[in-house]
């Protein structure tokens, strides 16, 4: 589990979006691997603890799309289930802030009204432990902001 956190957190840049082509021989290999054991429930263990739960979303999430795995639906609807119980759980707060980022990315993703407002929500929540973040967390955590209300601005005009 940490091994995977150590590769994703290495090559993803938390400001532009990553491509499969940015990724070193092998990786996209290993995290496909990775993303098939997840979803055939072999790394349910994971999910016990704070940064395990973060790595099942990372790969049932980002990585499923970066991969356009076939089970991409399947990888996303566990991915939000691991994030909303792990909000239930409180592991999102036992994570760095530019980790909780990717803990919320299926509520990012979402569609749905309650997802949104969650993730407003948890976002405002945020911006004190950004602001005392050592890795520019307030910066970053401006354009998480920045991101979820474009998303609402675009939602409400549909």
């Amino acid at each position: 589990m940490q091994q995977f956190l150590d590769s994703w957190f290495s090559v993803c840049n938390k400001e532009d979006e990553l491509r499969l082509s940015q990724l070193p021989e092998g990786v996209a290999e290993y995290w496909n691997e990775l993303l098939n054991k997840a979803l055939e429930g072999e790394l349910a263990s994971w999910q016990k603890t704070p940064p395990g739960r973060l790595a099942l979303i990372i790969l049932c999430g980002p990585v499923g799309r970066l991969l356009t795995s076939p089970n991409q639906k399947q990888a996303a609807l566990k991915a939000k289930s691991l994030c909303h119980r792990g909000i239930e759980l409180g592991f999102d707060t036992q994570l760095r802030v530019v980790e909780r980022r990717y803990f919320y990315d299926p509520l990012f993703q979402s569609h749905q009204t309650q997802d949104r407002e969650l993730l407003q929500k948890l976002l405002a929540g945020m911006r004190a432990p950004a602001t005392q973040s050592e890795d520019a967390g307030l910066s970053i955590w401006q354009g998480w902001w920045h991101q979820a209300q474009q998303v609402e601005s675009i939602q409400a005009s549909l």
